[in-house]
């Protein structure tokens, strides 16, 4: 499936056109409002919303206005006049504190690039029945424009001295976001090396449109049981190359696929993930991976920062060597590091 880029482009311009004149608040949970006014009252931002009414929002549960990024730099919380332009902002990428100063504290600016890092033990069934180690480490960020997601993980058993699972993957994903819009164009890139699956090696990559179908927050729905929840769907193409088995050709698949974020209980959050990939021009050939993180943060004195991790991988091809399985399902369990 292609989606088509003129009907794209148009809806862009309209959306674009049709809010030039208000002002975008991003969220720290990423969910964007279209208000008719703002105004920053000490540590508390006044937001006019032309369905919402009048909606007071904390200062450090907002990341942007209009594309400035909120700067808090711990001094005091006097309230600036409210009429005024919110002085507690700068524009992206510039370096400022909130009295305008070139040179702010270090610690006082947060950046957007945020890390993790995974130690856990993994349950595998399917192409290789095992208990293996794993590692993974992730690394992105989030912003008005884009979101930047790099990741890398490593499997390995042993069992009588012989290798039972040796499994290395890469990826990235970038999403270039459609200001004012629910339409964002991504690209994902994805190596994997895996000694026991029929393929060996394997590397593909997809581009095409994205779409949000869900942006919730409590902030904005004091009813939701969840504190934050985004859905996004995606559409594209791109090649697929394997080195072994019986498919080794050059291929073009598309990528039908689903994006779920949410944070609950607290800090919990759930990121999951599904796509299906099917040849294109051959379709009784495709494959389908699914992925569901499940992150408890530990809130225990002296474990900033550490959280418990559940993980479940599947993916399923169609088309494998007679003596393979065609599926592997694979649980994690351990802890994770965010720095």
């Amino acid at each position: 499936m292609r989606l088509p880029p003129l009907p794209v482009l148009i809806l862009a311009i309209l959306t674009a056109t049709a809010q030039a004149r208000s002002e975008t608040v991003v969220l720290s949970t990423g969910e964007r409002l279209d208000a008719q006014s703002v105004a920053v009252d000490g540590q508390t931002v006044v937001i006019q919303h032309k369905v919402l009414g009048t909606l007071k929002v904390p200062l450090k549960d907002i990341r942007s206005i209009d594309g400035r990024l909120i700067v808090i730099t711990g001094k005091d919380d006097s309230a600036p006049d409210s009429t005024a332009s919110p002085a507690a902002t700068k524009k992206e990428g510039s370096v400022g504190g909130q009295d305008g100063t070139d040179d702010p504290p270090a610690a006082n600016v947060d950046s957007e690039w945020k890390g993790s890092f995974t130690l856990a033990g993994s349950l595998n069934e399917g192409t290789s029945r095992n208990t293996s180690l794993y590692t993974q480490l992730k690394y992105g960020r989030d912003n008005d424009r884009e979101t930047t997601s790099l990741a890398t993980f490593y499997r390995f058993a042993s069992s009588g001295g012989e290798t039972t699972q040796s499994w290395f993957n890469i990826n990235g994903n970038q999403l270039w976001k459609i200001q004012n819009s629910p339409w964002g164009i991504f690209a994902d890139v994805e190596f994997d090396w895996s000694e026991f699956n029929t393929w060996e090696q394997r590397i593909a990559g997809h581009s095409g449109g994205q779409y949000q179908l869900l942006n919730l927050s409590r902030a904005t729905n004091p009813d939701l049981w969840v504190k934050s929840l985004t859905l996004d769907g995606r559409v594209g193409a791109g090649p697929r190359k394997e080195f072994a088995g019986i498919e080794t050709d050059l291929v073009t698949e598309g990528e039908l696929g689903g994006i779920l974020n949410m944070t609950f209980a607290g800090d919990q959050t759930i990121e999951a993930n599904a796509s299906y990939y099917p040849v294109l021009f051959a379709y009784k050939d495709y494959r389908f991976e699914a992925n569901l993180n499940w992150k408890m943060p530990l809130h225990m004195k002296g474990m900033e920062g550490l959280s418990l991790a559940l993980g479940i991988k599947y993916q399923y091809q169609l088309k494998v060597s007679p003596d393979n399985k065609n599926y592997d399902l694979l649980g994690t369990l351990g802890v994770t590091y965010d720095f």
